[in-house]
């Protein structure tokens, strides 16, 4: 294949679409990986499935929303305990804190970022501001409940 697609679901959802316009054939991982609320106890994987031979072309790791960038860098080192060499990953992401952005470069300076937009920064929850709140549930319509449980409305 010319390239791999890997979601962190379920956000990462919303961009498969777009890199499916553009190379209809690509084979698409995902990854569930959740993040506590208060974002205090850090990531935990729930599920990860790859297609065959990852580690032959360049991935896109699709995340639409970097704050604290605790998620994706967990993703990032599953990818690479996968076989994927750090060169060849392009994390993908739409609205992203500066924070975030550093961490990553930081400790994965071969990954290259592609990122619509830097925000101003981190609010005293760790949610990007002034930001989106939460991407997925609003790409998707979902309730709203997560969104006042957070803080966010």
């Amino acid at each position: 294949p010319l390239v791999f697609g890997v979601s962190i679901v379920r956000g990462g959802q919303a961009i498969e679409h777009s890199l499916r316009e553009i190379v209809p054939e690509v084979k698409i991982g995902k990854m569930i990986i959740a993040q506590s609320i208060d974002k205090s106890d850090g990531p935990r994987l729930y599920y990860c499935r790859f297609p065959r031979n990852l580690d032959t072309a360049p991935v896109l790791l699709m995340d639409p929303v970097i704050s604290t960038s605790n998620t994706c860098e967990m993703a990032l080192r599953i990818l690479l305990d996968h076989g994927v060499e750090e060169s060849q990953i392009i994390l993908c992401c739409i609205i992203a804190a500066p924070q975030g952005l550093l961490s990553i470069s930081r400790n994965f300076p071969k990954v290259r970022i592609v990122c619509s937009w830097v925000d101003q920064g981190l609010n005293e929850k760790f949610f990007v501001i002034p930001g989106l709140g939460y991407f997925g549930a609003r790409y998707f319509n979902c309730s709203e409940v997560g969104l006042i449980t957070a803080g966010m409305k």
